[in-house]
């Protein structure tokens, strides 16, 4: 089972250059048994630092928590430059294929990550997602690919992430495709909370392992960098 930990960090904008240098520290992560990749950026419309990692179990990341997390952490300095820290942990539950077969990564590609928590109809939201926003994710202009998530703790709560060749496919999208699709599906009906934010995505944070298990070398449409 491929897992997401998913850290959001709330940075003030003077330790924002803090938090990037120490963000570097992670490279680290490459030696670890079990790790598919991280990659994150920081939030457009919030002071937030997101950072995704792929592993290949929840058993990995437990071994890494318990054994060299701490270490990299206290020598990282990280602790110091954000004010507030949440972690999450979900598991890989639909892909989102992309058609796009000659699309570039742009120097402000972002990634979308949407939170739908709370869904009390869990075949219709399978369903909708499946039929209706895979059809049209996967056909608009610079989607590069990305996966629905489903939470380990909550189970009625889900992560939509989506990859995008740069900050303009994604307005795009969101401005002339999206809105039809939420009144089409009526998602209110089924989702108690719905939210998201756009992620300005941060090169130097990406971090490849050096050997990618086969379920996560399949994310490789949204994690394109330098091999990830």
């Amino acid at each position: 089972m491929t897992v997401f930990k998913i850290v959001t960090c709330q940075v003030n904008k003077n330790q924002q250059q803090d938090f990037s240098t120490s963000q570097l520290s992670w490279r680290q992560l490459s030696q670890c048994e079990g790790f598919g990749g991280q990659f994150g950026g920081w939030s457009q419309t919030d002071e937030q630092a997101i950072v995704v990692g792929v592993w290949q179990s929840q058993e990995h990341v437990t071994a890494f928590m318990e054994s060299v997390h701490d270490k990299i952490f206290l020598k990282s300095g990280q602790r110091d430059t954000y004010t507030k820290c949440d972690v999450e942990y979900f598991e890989k539950f639909i892909d989102i294929p992309s058609s796009c077969d000659k699309c570039e990564i742009e120097s402000d590609s972002v990634f979308r990550i949407a939170y739908c928590r709370g869904v009390q109809d869990i075949e219709r939201f399978v369903a909708d997602q499946h039929d209706v926003w895979n059809v049209h994710m996967g056909q608009a202009d610079g989607m590069l690919g990305g996966c629905v998530m489903r939470s380990i703790k909550q189970r009625n709560d889900f992560v939509v992430l989506t990859h995008w060749s740069s900050r303009g496919h994604h307005e795009n999208y969101r401005n002339a495709i999206a809105p039809k699709l939420k009144l089409q599906l009526s998602l209110d009906e089924y989702i108690k909370s719905l939210s998201g934010c756009v992620i300005l995505q941060e090169a130097a944070w990406i971090v490849t392992p050096n050997k990618m298990f086969t379920s996560a070398a399949a994310l490789g449409d949204f994690l394109q960098s330098d091999g990830c």
